[in-house]
């Protein structure tokens, strides 16, 4: 065997026992946060600025598009959480153009949940 297999099988067995034995980071008063949510408590830039810059958008088109859907996440017409969360799956999916994917995505999910996505 090699010599550094102990002490990575100690750190992996001290991170899993400290996980275990502390409550979950997404409970808060007995309800559960998926990963979308707890991100609504990171934002530290604009919506529009971090969707502006993040998504890589060439045109004029596709940041009046970003507007609008930074203007229904302001009426409460569109979840924040949603939008963060197709935010980081289209950079994950194509960093170089990821607003070709947000786009879709986002109209996509939004048909599941009955939400009205231009």
């Amino acid at each position: 065997m090699h010599p550094t297999w102990f002490p990575r099988l100690s750190i992996a067995c001290m991170t899993l026992m400290l996980a275990l034995a502390r409550p979950a980071l997404g409970q808060q008063n007995g309800i559960d946060l998926n990963e979308a949510e707890r991100m609504l408590d990171m934002n530290v830039v604009e919506l529009e600025q971090q969707l502006i810059s993040g998504l890589r958008l060439f045109n004029d088109q596709q940041k009046h598009y970003v507007r609008v859907i930074v203007q229904r996440v302001k009426n409460k017409q569109i979840p924040r959480a949603m939008v963060n969360v197709v935010y980081v799956w289209a950079i994950d999916r194509n960093p170089k153009y990821p607003f070709l994917y947000f786009q879709p995505a986002l109209r996509a999910i939004g048909k599941q949940r009955g939400i009205d996505i231009p």
